[in-house]
């Protein structure tokens, strides 16, 4: 913008603004579009018919530059709209609502709008005796400044000193302000589009660690359930080498904290069929699942994993890193929960959460946990373990079942 006079303090009724000085839209320029692009300019969409196409003011390279930093940074077009919401880059109130267009000079960018489109509330006025424009500043802590052009700079070829100046003796003025409008620097707000903008939908979650949290405050419910104070957690750094990520801890690891077999940390699946839960599986930790004899069981086809957003649906919402299954929380009847017939022989399982919580269950109180679960023989294995026949499971599974109902029953009568 031209230099002004010294700054005086005057208070002007921000209706007699926008009343008295507004002259009206400023009005196109009737450019060809064949004469616009070889002169290297833009033009913006005609409104309709045979409406004259307004022409860009990005014609120099100063000015080009100018315009990509805008619509990389700001990603604001240089043909306005009346949604824009331009807000102050230092206290984040708004600035206006709606703008004409950018207006690219030789002094740098300045957003041109109309004086109904400036919300004057969050303005003072500054200065009314410079030549070309009345200057107004937000209120503090605010940054932005707003100028209310009172004439064009067709009389100035050149702009004031500045970082953005450029001297190009254009004989129509060092930029294309016109009066009645308001300009305001692309440099002092920040620029979003309300009606674009979805709803949030992400929720942030509570600071501190909620995931161990409620999770160990299930499972402190379950008795006969040990808890580890111990959080266990793996990451790996990506690429860069500055962000890490979560992964599911080693087997190894809690086998080392926990005290038992690596085969006991078993592995537990959830499967889905048509996109819906119907099988849980734990199986022993070098053991895989039948998936074959699986669907023969469930008598269904087209097993596959469950991912990661069907687990957390799966279970009523929770947070995929609170989840501990198959002991929290529990996916509902249609979910069949399946324990292999070796993992039954085992005195101690451990089971892990990606928060990094460890349990360690007696399986002689698992059944007790996870009424309705069924023993199979579902697992592949390379050996079968001594005392256990795994061509036919029948018999297997109503004994272990009997032995897990006989201990629970025993323990309820010590404790009575």
């Amino acid at each position: 913008m031209a230099d002004g006079a010294s700054v005086g303090d005057q208070e002007v009724p921000h209706v007699d603004i926008a009343q008295g000085l507004f002259q009206g839209p400023l009005e196109s320029r009737d450019v060809p579009r064949e004469e616009a692009v070889e002169a290297g300019k833009e033009d913006a969409v005609a409104l309709g018919g045979d409406a004259p196409v307004a022409s860009s003011t990005a014609d120099s390279s100063n000015r080009m530059r100018d315009k990509r930093k805008v619509e990389a940074k700001l990603k604001l077009p240089e043909f306005g709209d009346e949604c824009t919401v331009f807000c102050d880059a230092r206290d984040g109130r708004r600035v206006a609502v709606g703008y004409l267009r950018v207006v690219y000079g030789d002094h740098g960018a300045y957003v041109e709008c109309r004086p109904e489109q400036v919300i004057w509330e969050g303005f003072e006025l500054r200065n009314t005796t410079a030549e070309y424009y009345d200057l107004y500043k937000s209120v503090p802590p605010g940054r932005a400044q707003v100028y209310l052009q009172k004439r064009t700079v067709s009389d100035r070829p050149n702009p004031p000193q500045g970082r953005d100046s450029k001297q190009h003796d254009r004989p129509q003025g060092y930029a294309d302000y016109q009066p009645g409008l308001v300009y305001i620097s692309v440099k002092q707000v920040t620029v979003k589009r309300e009606e674009f903008a979805a709803p949030r939908t992400y929720t942030a979650p509570v600071k501190g660690k909620p995931h161990e949290g409620i999770l160990k405050g299930a499972l402190k419910k379950m008795a006969g359930v040990r808890v580890l104070d111990d959080v266990l957690r793996e990451t790996r750094f990506l690429k860069d080498g500055k962000h890490r990520r979560f992964t599911r801890v080693p087997a190894e690891s809690i086998s080392a904290l926990t005290g038992i077999p690596l085969e006991a940390c078993v592995k537990v699946a959830v499967w889905v069929a048509e996109g819906r839960p119907v099988a849980m599986t734990v199986v022993p930790r070098s053991a895989a699942v039948d998936i074959a004899a699986l669907e023969g069981l469930l008598g269904v086809t087209g097993l596959r994993l469950a991912s990661d957003r069907q687990l957390e649906a799966a279970a009523g919402g929770a947070k995929l890193r609170e989840l501990m299954l198959p002991l929290h929380p529990a996916l509902g009847a249609e979910c069949r929960v399946l324990l292999d017939a070796e993992v039954m022989w085992m005195p101690k399982v451990a089971f892990n959460a990606l928060c990094g919580v460890v349990s360690v269950v007696e399986t002689a109180r698992l059944l007790s946990f996870l009424p309705g679960a069924e023993i199979t023989d579902l697992a592949r294995k390379d050996s079968a373990a001594p005392g256990c026949a795994l061509g036919g499971g029948g018999w297997l599974s109503s004994a272990l079942s009997r032995m897990a109902c006989c201990c629970t029953a025993a323990e309820r009568k010590e404790g009575a």
